[in-house]
């Protein structure tokens, strides 16, 4: 499995000084069908404590982040043409989503506002009543809709993801 994201994590150390405390792959990158990879960077409940020195993504890769908290993530899709439109129940099964969340197909929906800014490639966002191309650099808020992610391209496409609990 590929690991496509450093990441870097600071914390205090001991004498209460500012430090690195993580720097490297993510502890829980998951690859459930291949060139799909999935990686939670960090996890944090409010309000966050930067004396924890505690890795809040050392945990099994989820949907979503638990009520009142976010989830930073990162996320690479293989273009649709290498895999087929069944195999995403078992992936929503991976990665803890209920059932409910799956409204066929890729097309999901959570309880979440987020904001999916796209590092590299290009895919559609699909909503029910029309989609939308991303292109690297562009910017979408979602808003707590059913959607769906189609790469289309012939290369991978990798988001960053804040998802944030809405969910009151």
């Amino acid at each position: 499995m590929a690991i496509h994201v450093r990441r870097v994590v600071t914390g205090k150390g001991p004498d209460g000084r500012s430090r690195v405390i993580f720097d490297g792959p993510p502890p829980n990158t998951i690859e459930p069908l291949k060139g799909l990879v999935f990686s939670d960077l960090w996890e944090s409940l409010a309000p966050p404590n930067p004396e924890d020195a505690t890795d809040a993504a050392d945990r099994p890769v989820r949907l979503e982040p638990r009520r009142g908290g976010t989830i930073l993530k990162v996320v690479t899709f293989p273009p649709i043409s290498q895999y087929s439109e069944d195999i995403w129940k078992g992936v929503y099964e991976t990665i803890g989503a209920s059932p409910e969340s799956n409204a066929g197909g890729s097309m999901h929906k959570t309880a979440t506002i987020d904001y999916v800014v796209v590092l590299k490639g290009e895919l559609f966002c699909v909503l029910e009543s029309e989609e939308i191309l991303l292109r690297q650099g562009d910017v979408l808020v979602q808003r707590g809709t059913n959607h769906a992610w189609e790469n289309r391209s012939d290369a991978p496409c990798t988001l960053l993801g804040v998802m944030i609990s809405n969910e009151g």
